[in-house]
């Protein structure tokens, strides 16, 4: 059988911390499912080598995971190399951004095929339909190209819980090259980082979760499949702090309390981000109780106009009153985080949220603060607005 390659072309940072869970959690499910899967994860400087690596391997066909980021310039460098070696393996890309915009990335030579939201069903029926010699229209979630043709198949949410159709593979990467040593409250911890679930149900309108093509629906690991995951990193690798990547981690009370229960009983503490208006000081005590340090909260503005706008779902006031009650925990760290430049957002707009970010540090005084200029998603809302000027 001819093995698939998944591979992920990282920045220096990404390298050395960042698990490459687009392309491992694929490799996990085609390996649960009988094919030969090979991963790499490298630097730019390493792409000639390893395109050579891929040409040996002959892969049924070579796939990536690809975020909106300045990284899918050099993914987009491997697949040319790849090419230029041997033009019949077949690119497969997928991911947040070719989801988000299929016919920029259809629009390279370089890529054969693109997967069009969550891609655990796709990816699985793509390589069974390939390794059969199969035509690809009878794969959903499809754009490819046919005889220089795009061809597109309908695109479709997938019912059930692509969480539920897998367990990581760790044995796909170097699991001891993403231990990193994190400093929280005077001390330091061996960390790593993981992700306990799919989506977002919230509205707002900056959001990659708002292309139509992007499922926004919550989902999360079954409980005891993660704490496993989770025992076994810190056996193995002597884990000790766990750093949520999930867009909306404490989102299902109920749910995360028993979960993070049994991150307490494994002696794990974790981190996460979380949205303000959550936040009450009892439900701030149970997290800190099950060993939360540090959640860090997406605020954005401090004008009520541009939070209709962005459709954030929460008032000033309510911000305020969330801050208050992080105030009143303050074994937990608060990390806030702020846009300007928005799409219609006047100065006098932007100096409110600044100032509003001066009074909040006056009621909380350990919080901390990070603000970030407005890069527009394709196919989102208010990308839309900035494109209209």
């Amino acid at each position: 059988m001819r093995p698939i390659v998944l591979a992920k072309v990282e920045s220096k940072w990404d390298y050395a911390m960042y698990p490459p869970y687009g392309i491992l959690t694929l490799g996990s499910l085609l390996k649960q499912n009988g094919f030969d899967v090979k991963l790499y994860q490298i630097m730019k400087e390493e792409i000639p080598e390893t395109a050579e690596h891929i040409i040996k391997d002959n892969p049924l066909f070579l796939g990536t995971s690809i975020l909106t980021s300045a990284t899918s310039k050099i993914n987009l460098d491997l697949c040319k190399e790849v090419k230029k070696l041997n033009p019949e393996i077949p690119v497969v890309w997928g991911g947040i951004h070719p989801s988000m915009d299929p016919g920029q990335c259809m629009r390279s030579e370089a890529i054969d095929t693109v997967v069009i939201g969550e891609g655990e069903e796709t990816v699985l029926n793509l390589a069974n339909e390939m390794m059969n010699g199969n035509d690809l229209r009878n794969v959903s979630n499809l754009q490819f190209k046919s005889n220089g043709e795009i061809i597109k198949t309908p695109v479709k949410f997938m019912d059930k819980n692509p969480l539920d159709m897998f367990t990581i593979d760790w044995s796909l990467i170097d699991v001891e090259r993403h231990v990193f040593q994190k400093e929280l409250n005077g001390r330091t911890y061996a960390s790593f980082y993981y992700f306990f679930s799919y989506g977002c149900p919230h509205d707002c309108t900056f959001c990659y979760f708002q292309n139509e093509n992007i499922n926004k629906k919550w989902r999360t690991w079954p409980i005891e499949v993660a704490l496993t995951d989770i025992k076994f990193l810190r056996d193995n690798y002597g884990v000790e702090l766990i750093d949520f990547l999930d867009g909306n981690f404490i989102l299902g009370r109920q749910r995360i309390l028993r979960f993070t229960a049994g991150l307490r009983e494994l002696g794990i503490k974790w981190v996460s981000s979380a949205r303000i208006d959550y936040m009450t000081k009892e439900y701030a005590e149970m997290l800190r109780d099950n060993g939360c340090l540090r959640l860090g909260f997406g605020i954005e503005s401090l004008n009520e106009r541009m939070l209709r706008k962005m459709e954030k779902g929460y008032t000033k006031k309510q911000v305020y009153d969330g801050i208050r009650a992080m105030s009143q925990v303050p074994e937990i760290r608060a990390i806030c985080s702020y846009i300007i430049g928005l799409p219609t957002e006047t100065e006098e707009e932007s100096k409110e949220t600044i100032e509003g970010i001066l009074e909040l540090e006056r009621i909380h005084p350990d919080i901390s603060a990070g603000i970030g200029v407005y890069i527009p998603l394709p196919g989102v809302p208010l990308a839309e607005d900035a494109i209209k000027g």
